[in-house]
């Protein structure tokens, strides 16, 4: 096993993940953990810099930024949602009604012409 720099600390973080009942902090305690053992083994001399960096960079995006709460909110919503379908009825049909999951809608945006 790589590391050793900060005792394995990762593993006591991993031990946790799930004891809060609440997705998000589950989740931030496991990319805490995950951070940490990236830290550990540049400390230890097991990575590189750019490594390193990059897990620090990636982390730093998920967790402290709007954009990165926002996908994490909207991933934890269709999580929870898939399974209930939605109906879709087309107008002036009465015989023409879907039933549409979460997971199959796509969005697409409008693009203007000149």
């Amino acid at each position: 096993m790589s590391g050793g720099s900060l005792n394995y600390f990762f593993t006591s973080l991993q031990d946790h993940v799930g004891d809060f009942s609440d997705k998000e902090l589950d989740d931030l305690v496991s990319d805490l953990a995950e951070l940490f053992k990236d830290r550990e083994w540049y400390l230890s001399g097991d990575t590189g810099d750019g490594t390193w960096a990059e897990a620090r960079d990636e982390f730093k995006a998920k967790w402290f930024t709007e954009h990165g709460r926002q996908q994490r909110i909207e991933k934890y919503l269709a999580d929870a949602y898939d399974g209930f379908p939605a109906q879709v009825t087309i107008k002036n049909c009465r015989d023409c009604t879907i039933n549409v999951y979460p997971s199959q809608i796509r969005t697409v945006e409008e693009t203007k012409h000149d």
